[in-house]
């Protein structure tokens, strides 16, 4: 018989808070928001990334609103605020490998700065922050032991407030384990699923909203016996720049159906029949440019769930 990865496509919407409480220096303590004009910003000043999701009237990717999809208490502003550029130097690679045990000097590469110790890699990019760390012989390894995934939560938790890399507003939002396929090496039929490891994910609110996109996300991969075989971090400071003016969810349900929804997929064939149950304000969150306020449109109905973001700043 033979083991293959079950390849697996996950779409993580997080949530967790601004302020980061760790001593990673992965932003430029010279940064400022001098070179802006601040209070000429302006909607359009502020794209929002992601596919389209097709107008109401097209067949496929079609929109209707539900009864249930309504919000209240929408405030007149919200808070708007810049994306401090990384500044992670080699003395801060340096750093992190000392936290985990691993030698070797860092070295720098495309824009990034890593550092490897036999089958263990750290990969820290220069441009966005973003950190990686892999235990390449045993991230995706059979565990014969698997920890129960309140566990893995705790053990998760604990590492990272070991290397302080737990901002203080993070929050566990979900447990995911790995699998690996077991097929007949001669019929490839499938024989059984063998676990591999349990990837804890923590969200990111912002001013109590919650938050999507690429700067929202901590994720942890426990493995056999407990142990950590990686960990990934997408998480940048962010600086306050203005409070705006919003739309109105009235406003925002309209330039959905116009086609100025944006979705964090592709729209393939099987997101036709789209019917809106839920809104609720939230937070764009990249790892580059802006962090704004949008208004988060979903269908909970759908097996794969369904969400599309419209911005909320006129």
């Amino acid at each position: 018989m033979k083991i293959k990865m079950l390849s697996i496509f996950v779409v993580i919407l997080l949530v967790g808070g601004f302020v980061i409480l760790n001593d990673f220096k992965a932003t430029d303590s010279k940064f400022s928001t001098k070179d802006l004009n601040v209070e000429d910003l302006t909607a359009e000043d502020l794209p929002l990334s992601g596919p389209v999701v097709p107008k109401a009237e097209s067949p496929i990717g079609s929109i209707t609103i539900g009864p249930t999809a309504h919000i209240s208490n929408v405030p007149k502003t919200m808070q708007v605020f810049r994306v401090k550029p990384s500044n992670i130097s080699i003395s801060d690679v340096h750093r992190l490998a000392d936290k985990l045990g691993l030698k070797g000097s860092p070295g720098e590469y495309n824009n990034k700065i890593g550092l490897v110790d036999n089958a263990k890699v750290i990969d820290a990019d220069t441009l966005s922050g973003q950190i990686d760390y892999t235990d390449t012989d045993k991230i995706f390894k059979v565990s014969e032991n698997l920890p129960p995934e309140s566990e893995a939560v705790i053990i998760a938790s604990d590492f990272l407030k070991k290397i302080k890399m737990l901002p203080g507003d993070a929050y566990m939002l979900q447990v995911v384990t790995d699998d690996m396929s077991v097929r007949d090496k001669n019929t490839d039929e499938l024989l059984e699923y063998k676990e591999v490891n349990r990837q804890v994910m923590f969200g990111r609110k912002l001013n109590g909203y919650e938050t999507i996109g690429t700067g929202t996300s901590i994720k942890v991969y426990v493995s056999d016996n407990g142990y950590i075989s990686g960990f990934k971090k997408s998480w940048p400071e962010l600086v306050y720049l203005k409070d705006m003016n919003l739309k109105t969810p009235e406003e925002a349900i309209q330039e959905l159906k116009n086609g100025k929804g944006r979705t964090m997929r592709r729209n393939e064939p099987e997101l036709s029949n789209i019917e809106i149950n839920s809104v609720k304000l939230g937070y764009m969150v990249p790892m580059s440019g802006y962090a704004q306020p949008i208004y988060i449109f979903e269908d909970t109905s759908r097996e794969n769930g369904f969400k599309s973001m419209v911005q909320a700043v006129r």
